[in-house]
């Protein structure tokens, strides 16, 4: 059986315990080739270092530039999208993300399955993308496919985590009112 190799992966993050989390669990699920960054100017430098194949990417960093603004500037510069983890989950937040045209949404906090389900959806889309690209094309329905399939992911994954998150704080306020 031949095997896959794993994308490379960049943590953009602010939080360390957040960070050494991750880190732990993207090994545990067999991704060896990670890094980190702290914030927008260390993000940029390491992707055009490192070139990674994914990003995972805080909305919420230290700096001038947030996480979305860093999003569009290393799709712009490098290529590269991002999948989103973040505790943000209002309408403001994620239009604003889904603008960046990214692979994924994840909402803090989420699990071990989520992270890796996630993970492997956008490594098969960014696979796909990279087939397309080194294929010429004349006609863009695979292309507008590709895209559908992307964004169809996307709002999955917003609403799965959306849902979560309203009957995590409704299973609080019930307790709440139990006291």
């Amino acid at each position: 059986m031949a095997t896959t190799a794993q994308p490379s992966i960049l943590i953009v993050d602010d939080e360390e315990a957040f960070l050494d989390i991750l880190l732990i669990w993207l090994r545990k699920l067999g991704y060896e080739n990670i890094h980190s960054a702290s914030n927008s100017d260390d993000a940029l430098a390491k992707a055009a270092e490192l070139k990674p194949d994914l990003v995972l990417m805080d909305i919420m960093l230290p700096g001038s530039s947030d996480g979305v603004e860093t999003a569009w500037n290393l799709n712009n510069r490098y290529g590269l999208r991002v999948i989103y983890i973040t505790a943000y989950a209002d309408q403001k937040t994620i239009g604003a993300a889904k603008s960046t045209r990214p692979y994924g949404y994840l909402v803090k906090p989420f699990t071990l399955a989520e992270l890796d389900t996630t993970i492997k959806k956008a490594d098969k889309i960014r696979k796909l993308e990279e087939k397309l690209r080194a294929q010429p094309i004349t006609d863009n329905e695979a292309q507008e496919r590709l895209e559908s399939y992307r964004e169809e992911t996307v709002n999955k994954s917003i609403q799965i985590h959306l849902a979560r998150t309203e009957k995590i704080q409704a299973d609080m306020r019930q307790k709440l009112r139990g006291r």
